[in-house]
């Protein structure tokens, strides 16, 4: 899939496991507030592809692909941070 302009293609990182430890089935995951840039768009001006990014709640377009993996569309403007390991 290819962004245009300023849009940018996420795949969102999932709590898996409890505050205690205890791993959950993958049907009680939650969507954490970040995410892996897949595909960022030309006009895009701080974020590239492979970042981890911190997005602002309840910003983007969530859609399912053709092997029902979760993604987001994000325009730059909807990412808080670049998280620096």
């Amino acid at each position: 899939m290819k962004m245009i302009k300023n849009k940018i293609l996420c795949e969102p990182e999932f709590e898996q496991k409890t505050a205690g430890g205890i791993f959950l089935p993958e049907s009680q995951w939650k969507v954490k507030d970040t995410a892996i840039v897949l595909e960022a768009g030309p006009e895009c001006k701080v974020v590239k592809k492979g970042d981890r990014v911190i997005y602002m709640k309840n910003a983007g377009y969530p859609f399912h692909t053709e092997d029902n993996e979760k993604r987001f569309v994000f325009e730059e403007r909807d990412i808080q941070a670049v998280v620096e390991d």
